[in-house]
Formats: C-alpha cells, structure tokens, sequence
C-alpha cells in the first residue's frame, strides 16, 4: 500500500505540468516514457539509444506509417514496458477511443505489479488543469 501512496503522491505532484511540457509529452513519446516512468518504476531511468529507437518506431507505428512491426532485444530492455504499459498510455492520452479499440491483454507483471493505467491519469490529470479536453 506504500506504493500506491507514492504513485499518487507523484502524480499530484505533476498534475501543473506547464502547458509545454504537456505538448511535449502528447507529441514524442520518448519524452513521454522518461517522464513517466517514475510513476511505473522505482529504479533510475537510464536512457539509451535503444529506448529512442524503439519510441521512433513505436511513433510510426501510432501514425500509420508502419503496419507490423516486431521489436527483438534481450530480456531487461524495457520492451515490456514500453510496448505493453507506456506506448498504450500515450496512445491513449492522445486519442481516447482509438486506444480502447488497440488494448492490449497485459499479462504477468504488467497485469499484477503494475497498473497501466498511472501513465495516462498523470498526463490527463495534467491535461484537465489547462483546461484541455
């Protein structure tokens, strides 16, 4: 129950974000996950190129510009986490029923030790104090 204070604690935290910082996190996804990602991990985010590149692809993915796409790393490169947690999050954020109709079934961790949700009510709530719908 630690946690959960926590997570909400640093979501109120960020719910003044600046109106540009929130333009920044709806239009780039790499900043999105570093931004987001003390509210899912405890651990210190250590960007990468990697990260980056999987963010970029992830982005075409969003706009139509790649179709399939298949993301092959070792086990620990955030592909869980990026894929299955942040990347539905900042779709969501962007457009609401276009991420109800791509849900993804989350398992294992992503289901039980981390809500997928928190990524989206941070930048929402965010959203909501300027007054953006």
């Amino acid at each position: 129950m630690l946690m959960k204070s926590s997570i909400f604690e640093q979501l109120a935290q960020t719910a003044f974000l600046p109106e540009v910082e929130r333009a920044v996190y709806r239009n780039n996804l790499y900043e999105y996950i570093k931004a987001a990602w003390p509210v899912i991990e405890p651990a210190p985010f250590l960007p990468n190129w990697h990260i980056e590149l999987i963010a970029e692809y992830l982005e075409a993915v969003t706009y139509g510009d790649i179709k399939r796409l298949l993301i092959n790393l070792p086990p620990r490169y955030m592909k869980s986490t990026c894929v299955s947690i942040l990347w539905p999050t900042w779709v969501w954020t962007r457009s609401p029923i276009e991420g109800q109709l791509h849900e993804p079934a989350l398992e294992g961790r992503e289901r039980a030790g981390c809500s997928p949700a928190m990524p989206m009510i941070w930048l929402r709530s965010s959203r909501r104090s300027a007054g953006a719908s």
